[in-house]
């Protein structure tokens, strides 16, 4: 058994995303990996000391970082408990599951706005949804399903689920990083150190994403099995509900409401209510969604044009920058004397793909042409567009021949 657990946390450790804790962790990842499955086994795992800080994009958050110790064990938690959940959730039921993105979330409400009787919408989100959650009716709900489709190890997983999810991470003891001036603008509601007692999963861990999203299933189930609602699509705590009255959608949503208070313990947001026509477009993760066709929305076309102006103005060594990206990598930049090199370009090609590969899949070529042609300034001496449809940039290979010499 403990040979067993040591191969599926090395395992585990490939599946994590690349960090300075990992590469640290490196050398030493067997011995890590083994001494963390013979405390598992003993059951004397304790999870480490977790590491604060806000960050701004897309919103303001609060995030909770687990040690790379904790991430390899959440990791592996998630790895047995995402085959068992899966299969409970409803079709429209999208974020952190494989096929199941942003995009396809957009496509489905698009989808179903077709649809002769949908004539209406009604877009609600969870107040504080993180914050919110009672972690013992989550570990309840869980061990439940556990128990009913029970694997070998079903002691084993549910000692690490209990370990992981009844902690209250924001009481614990932590560790401060990033900017203090930016965490303490998170307005006091919004940290999970005000959450009542047995409430809130921290953001910022790989369990916390798949159980946040399994708590809401029985109000998926709720809304599909004994409300009837054809029209619906849940992305995380974002719910997206298609009607052919409002009147209908008012009903539906008092009784959401309601199921949510009771069984739950959450409250819709009573700012974040959206009820409109479907043929007056409905703003969606990220895009402007009609029933025939998708624009980005306008805040992210201003993001995109905000680093275009941060990166010429690196570019040009002007240092009076209209906008400084939020990012810890661009902030070191602009702090020391600036290199132009290719590891700083891909940077930047990163950046601007990402916005251009969100433009690809709305109605955007003549506004990504124009941005490419008429708003790349300096970076046109550093990238040029991949085709003819302008989806993304690349490095000029001059730059890329450049490196390898100066790089042998």
């Amino acid at each position: 058994m403990h040979n067993n657990l040591t191969k599926q946390l090395l395992n585990a450790a490939t599946q994590t995303a690349q960090s300075l804790q990992k590469s640290l962790s490196l050398l030493n990842i067997a011995e890590l990996c083994n001494e963390l499955a013979s405390d598992v086994l003993k059951q004397k795992y304790q999870p480490s000391t977790y590491t604060r800080f806000a960050v701004c994009d897309p919103k303001l958050r609060e995030i909770y970082a687990p040690a790379y110790r904790d991430r390899l064990l959440q990791c592996w938690l998630v790895n047995q408990a995402e085959p068992i959940i899966s299969p409970h959730f409803i079709e429209d039921s999208y974020s952190n599951r494989i096929g199941k993105g942003t995009l396809y979330a957009v496509k489905r409400v698009q989808q179903l706005m077709r649809r002769p009787n949908n004539n209406y919408y009604l877009h609600l989100d969870i107040q504080n949804y993180f914050n919110s959650i009672h972690r013992p009716t989550l570990l309840n709900n869980w061990l439940t399903l556990l128990k009913k489709h029970a694997p070998h190890n079903q002691s084993l997983i549910a000692y690490v689920s209990s370990k992981i999810l009844l902690q209250n991470v924001a009481q614990s003891a932590y560790i401060v990083s990033g900017s203090r001036a930016l965490l303490a603008t998170i307005p006091k509601h919004k940290r999970l150190a005000s959450s009542p007692p047995d409430t809130g999963i921290p953001i910022g861990s790989a369990s916390s994403q798949l159980f946040a999203n399994l708590y809401l299933n029985p109000l998926d189930h709720f809304i599909k099995h004994q409300l009837k609602i054809k029209g619906y699509v849940r992305y995380m705590d974002d719910l997206f509900i298609l009607g052919n009255s409002a009147k209908q959608l008012l009903a539906w949503k008092q009784q959401i409401n309601q199921f949510l208070t009771t069984q739950l313990k959450l409250q819709l947001h009573p700012k974040k209510q959206h009820l409109q026509l479907c043929r007056q477009g409905a703003d969606y993760l990220g895009y402007k969604v009609y029933p025939h066709y998708l624009h980005l929305r306008s805040r992210n076309i201003k993001k995109l044009n905000n680093y275009l102006r941060f990166f010429n103005q690196l570019l040009t060594s002007n240092k009076q920058f209209s906008f400084i990206p939020n990012n810890a990598y661009w902030q070191s930049i602009i702090e020391q004397p600036l290199t132009i090199d290719y590891p700083l370009l891909k940077k930047m090609e990163a950046v601007i793909n990402s916005y251009l590969g969100l433009m690809k899949h709305a109605n955007h070529y003549r506004l990504r042409k124009l941005i490419i042609e008429h708003h790349f300034y300096t970076l046109n001496h550093y990238f040029v567009p991949s085709n003819c449809a302008y989806t993304a940039v690349h490095v000029k290979k001059q730059f890329l021949h450049q490196f390898i010499q100066t790089h042998p």
